[in-house]
């Protein structure tokens, strides 16, 4: 059984005034993932499973450092924060 939350925040951009909110389900809020070739890559996976369509992030020197990123980022950051960073970062 997998528990699902909706989950409403107010979204804002670098200027303070400009903001939006977003209502969605915490199980679709993006998280960080690694290349699925070499495994130096970090994307931010936008669906359930990895794609081809995720958007790229950047390349880091290591597996394990690029690991140890996924690993932190997912475990650290709560849905709502990811959506935020990862999106952000997405949009620019």
């Amino acid at each position: 059984m997998s528990a699902t939350a909706t989950v409403t925040t107010t979204v804002r951009g670098p200027d303070a005034n400009v903001g939006a909110t977003v209502t969605d389900d915490t199980s679709a809020a993006p998280r960080l993932r690694g290349g699925r070739k070499v495994g130096r890559t970090l994307y931010a996976q936008m669906g359930e499973q990895a794609s081809d369509a995720d958007p790229l992030i950047g390349v880091v020197d290591d597996v394990t450092l690029a690991n140890a990123l996924v690993v932190a980022f997912n475990e650290t950051f709560s849905p709502e924060d990811r959506r935020y960073y990862l999106e952000g970062a997405v949009r620019v």
